[in-house]
């Protein structure tokens, strides 16, 4: 008799992470903070783009470069759109592409702001830009063209202060704490008891099986 030990099946353990639930609803109503950043983001964008198609219509000054037009297209718009379909999903990645874009943004609506109030102040002049054969025009709606400037100026300030904001709360939002199962097969041996094996010295009986019976 010996004691012997045979592999058993592997032992599934489960190992469960609680939520954290009230970092959940921080990152929660980041969330809808930058998602009302984003939608402040897209009509800044579509404001600055209509005004800037005004203000070349009116040949303000510097008008002919398209800031407006281009920063409120290609920045705010495209931002606005990234934060709302990042937010919308919830990926990281998504969150991670509209911080970078409002960085840029936040940069390109300072630089629209300074253009804006230079313009503002530029429009003083009684000469429209470029000044040719537009006298009596300019003289006419050079309050127009100064008040367009002016609201340029206003709306970049305001996409300036959303591009940050959603700048910084994005980058600051924490991953989502979601509860994570682990199932892992732990490898375990079992112990059987004594085992019995045949005595080398004991008498075995053959059986046999009798012939079939057969009357005479």
């Amino acid at each position: 008799m010996s004691n012997a030990t045979y592999p058993a099946d592997p032992v599934l353990t489960t190992t469960v992470e609680h939520v954290n639930t009230q970092e959940n609803r921080s990152r929660n109503n980041k969330i809808k903070v930058l998602q009302s950043m984003a939608g402040i983001q897209i009509v800044t964008g579509i404001i600055c783009s209509a005004m800037g198609g005004t203000a070349m219509v009116l040949e303000c000054y510097l008008s002919r470069i398209g800031d407006p037009i281009w920063s409120g297209l290609l920045f705010f718009m495209v931002a606005g759109i990234a934060g709302s379909a990042g937010t919308a999903t919830g990926k990281q990645c998504g969150i991670t592409f509209y911080a970078v874009w409002s960085s840029l943004s936040a940069a390109c609506a300072a630089q629209l702001f300074g253009i804006s109030v230079y313009a503002a102040s530029q429009e003083l002049e009684l000469l429209c830009y470029p000044g040719i054969d537009t006298y009596k025009l300019c003289t006419y709606v050079i309050e127009a063209r100064i008040g367009i400037n002016v609201c340029i100026a206003i709306v970049s300030f305001i996409a300036l202060i959303s591009c940050l904001v959603a700048s910084c709360i994005s980058c600051a939002l924490p991953s989502p704490q979601t509860t994570r199962i682990i199932v892992q097969a732990t490898p375990a041996t079992m112990e059987s008891g004594p085992t019995s094996y045949p005595n080398p010295n004991a008498s075995f009986v053959t059986m046999v099986e009798p012939p079939p019976y057969s009357a005479n």
